[in-house]
This record gives C-alpha cells, sequence and structure tokens, in this order.
C-alpha cells in the first residue's frame, strides 16, 4: 500500500512539473475560452518599443540633423511599420545613443546603468588607493585583491563548469545562425553584415531575431510539425498586421475588401491555433507517457528491494567494503 502511495505521489509531481513546464514554454491556460488569449500576448511581445509621440518627437529632432533620412523614414513608417522599427532602432542608435541624453530603448539603459556602476568602482578605487597608498598598504592589499578576484575567474572558469556554460551557449548561438540562415536567409543575412562592422548593434538585433524566430528554432528539433504551424503563424501575423495597417489609411469603399480579407486571415489563424493547441498536448502526452514508464521502473526496483535476501546480501557486501578499506596518509 505503501509503494502504491508512494508511485501515485510520483506520478502526481510528474504531471504536475509537466504542465507546469507546458504551460512556461506555450503559455498559461486560462478558465475562459478565449482561443485568441495566446495571439493577443504575441501581438502585446511584437509591437514593444517607445510610444508613437516619442517616435514623433525624435523623427523631427533627427530631421534638424538629417532631414534627407527623416524623410525617408517617415515614408518607410507608412509602407512598412516592422521595418520602420529595425531601421528607428538603427538611427536611435547611431544618432542619439551617443551623448545619453536621449530616448534610450530598455537595453540601453541596462548597459548605461552598468557603465555607471563600473565607473563609480574605478572612482572608489582610485581614492581608496590613494589613501592606501599614504597608509602603506595599498599596493599589497590592491594585489590580494586582483589575487583573488582572479581565483575566482578561474574557478568559476575551470572548476565550477563556467567553460563549459559559455561553450553551450556559444553553440546554441551557432546552432541558431545556422537554422535561421537555412529558413529565414535574409534575416541572417542581415545579422552577418552587422556582426564585425557594428558588433553592439549586432547583439541588439540577435536578441530581437531570437526573440522573433528563436520558438520556431527550439520546436523545429523536438517538434517539426510544429514547427511549421509556428512558422505558418508567424506568416499570417504579418499579414494581418499589414491589413491592419491597410485598413486605417483606406477609405470607406476600401475597407470592405480588406476587412474581408482580414477575416479570411483570422480563420486561418483560428485553425492554426488548434492544430498548435494538438500537437503541443500531443507532446505533452508522450512525456507523461515516459514518465509513467519510468515511474513502472522505479516501482519493480523498489520491490526488489525490499526482498529480505537482496537485503542481508547488500548489507554484507557494504560492510566488507568498508571493512577492507586502508586508511590512507593525511597530507595536510
Amino acid at each position: 500500500m505503501r509503494t502504491r502511495h508512494i508511485t501515485i505521489l510520483m506520478l502526481a509531481l510528474g504531471m504536475c512539473f509537466l504542465v507546469g513546464f507546458n504551460a512556461m514554454a506555450y503559455g498559461e491556460e486560462s478558465d475562459n475560452e478565449n482561443i485568441w488569449e495566446d495571439d493577443v500576448r504575441e501581438g502585446r511581445r511584437e509591437h514593444r518599443g517607445p510610444p508613437e509621440e516619442m517616435i514623433d518627437r525624435i523623427l523631427e529632432r533627427l530631421g534638424e540633423d538629417d532631414p534627407k533620412r527623416a524623410k525617408e523614414l517617415a515614408e518607410l513608417r507608412k509602407q512598412d511599420t516592422e521595418k520602420f522599427h529595425e531601421k528607428f532602432r538603427e538611427v536611435m542608435h547611431e544618432q542619439f545613443g551617443k551623448n545619453g541624453k536621449d530616448w534610450k530603448g530598455r537595453g540601453d539603459r541596462r548597459h548605461d546603468r552598468g557603465d555607471k556602476r563600473r565607473e563609480r568602482g574605478e572612482r572608489g578605487d582610485r581614492r581608496y588607493g590613494r589613501d592606501d597608498k599614504r597608509k602603506g598598504h595599498g599596493d599589497r592589499r590592491g594585489g590580494e585583491r586582483e589575487g583573488r578576484q582572479r581565483d575566482k575567474k578561474e574557478k568559476r572558469g575551470m572548476g565550477h563548469g563556467g567553460g563549459r556554460s559559455r561553450g553551450n551557449w556559444e553553440s546554441r548561438h551557432d546552432d541558431y545562425l545556422k537554422w535561421l540562415g537555412e529558413n529565414y536567409p535574409a534575416e541572417a543575412e542581415k545579422l552577418e553584415k552587422l556582426k564585425d562592422k557594428k558588433p553592439e548593434l549586432y547583439r541588439r538585433h540577435l536578441g530581437l531575431s531570437m526573440r522573433k524566430y528563436g520558438k520556431i528554432a527550439e520546436a523545429s528539433k523536438e517538434n517539426p510539425a510544429l514547427a511549421k504551424v509556428l512558422k505558418a503563424n508567424l506568416e499570417l501575423n504579418n499579414k494581418r498586421d499589414w491589413l491592419l495597417r491597410k485598413i486605417r489609411k483606406a477609405d470607406d469603399a476600401e475597407k470592405e475588401g480588406l476587412k474581408a480579407e482580414l477575416k479570411d486571415v483570422l480563420s486561418d489563424k483560428f485553425d492554426l491555433i488548434v492544430k498548435r493547441k494538438y500537437l503541443e498536448y500531443e507532446q505533452l502526452a508522450k512525456k507523461l507517457e515516459s514518465l509513467k514508464n519510468q515511474v513502472k521502473k522505479s516501482e519493480e526496483k523498489v520491490e526488489k528491494w525490499k526482498d529480505a535476501e537482496f537485503k542481508s546480501k547488500n548489507v554484507e557486501s557494504r560492510l566488507k567494503e568498508l571493512l577492507s578499506r586502508k586508511e590512507k596518509f593525511k597530507w595536510e
């Protein structure tokens, strides 16, 4: 009876883990049956950025310094919002990212905070270094501090898996770029151009690219059918956004035709959402079946260990092993 309770508990914990993992990976389920909930969440992620009013002010300021470029951006803003935001980020970095007084994105602000902390640290080191030198301890204490920091770095890199972690990250990074080149060559080419010329901008664009395509890349390894659905969903999202922009600018006569197109897109998107959910839960069911098999094997092992003869043999074996050990010389 006790073994059965343990088995049930392990199975329940496993189910909780898998359901939790599934919620983190694909979005938590909601009690209200709103099938568009994930779509709304994705839309919010895709449209992060500065407010429209702030973009207007920045373009106005850019017009004073570089009227031609400001005009090009204004035209692109009307034609293709996604490309506009991409170019706009480049301009923000090149034109306004230099003096630190203008608007900056979240990533830029993080870099600035890091720079300020480092600057404060350097000022503090210089100040205390001068004080310590007056007392005659500055060089020794500074050397000891540097030595301790170096030892910690070596420990993280060598003995604690730091090097392996970095290697794993680089491997994932290379795998992603290879996948991107095979599936979205134009996107990969843009990143490649930035890599050597503008490394900071390259890292930022790489992050945006992984946020956009990363889920598809991951699914392509474990579930190619799901990756295909996610890819089609991204294409429909782009078409949906394009139609919405057209509808906002169109007159009443054009709007009806565009609304009909948008309705067809939403119909296709609905079918994809249903298919995606089916594939996700099919994958979850396979993981659950695998977990059940593991629980069964564990249960069989525990039953075997409960045998009195098995216990006696193992206790005797362990006793001999412990008694036969020779005391080693203690060097420290």
